[in-house]
């Protein structure tokens, strides 16, 4: 039993690296619900941020990351050692002029 648990695991890490390293070839733009669940999920990132895993969930439905709440997905990524970009998250808003 304590092997077959250790099976689906293993499994489900496979699944969420694998789809992490997908998200990151894409050549396709990133929606909010890619980079959410490439950082984990809704509840991670939550968690990470000191709020709600709702409060992201909602993230997702709205298709936008509150500006104010960029850098600490920035600061995950790159704890989680995934390359991400503030254009990345909010393309609507000129990084470069903010620099």
């Amino acid at each position: 039993m304590l092997i077959s648990l250790f099976a689906v695991l293993v499994d489900a890490m496979i699944a969420q690296l694998t789809n992490r390293v997908q998200v990151m070839l894409s050549s396709a733009p990133m929606t909010v619900e890619q980079i959410i669940r490439s950082l984990g999920g809704p509840a991670v990132v939550g968690r990470y941020l000191g709020i709600r895993g709702q409060a992201v969930s909602h993230w997702i439905r709205l298709g936008r990351v509150p500006v104010d709440r960029v850098p600490g997905v920035l600061r995950l990524a790159k704890k989680q050692r995934m390359q991400l970009r503030a254009e990345q998250v909010r393309p609507d808003i000129d990084w470069a002029a903010l620099k």
